[in-house]
């Protein structure tokens, strides 16, 4: 990941803060999804229970 945003602001020419800074409401919805599926069970479970597996 490191390496894809280094690429992408020389890309566009911008400052690795620059771009960290306006993609900082995308990481902190990653974040949100991830610990809500670590610490819910149920909410990573259901697609194995619906399958039977």
């Amino acid at each position: 990941m490191g390496a894809v945003l280094f690429t992408g602001s020389a890309v566009a020419k911008l400052s690795i803060g620059e771009v960290l800074s306006a993609m900082k409401p995308f990481f902190l919805a990653l974040l949100l999804v991830l610990g809500m599926v670590t610490y819910i069970p149920w909410l990573s479970l259901w697609l194995p229970r619906y399958l039977g597996l």
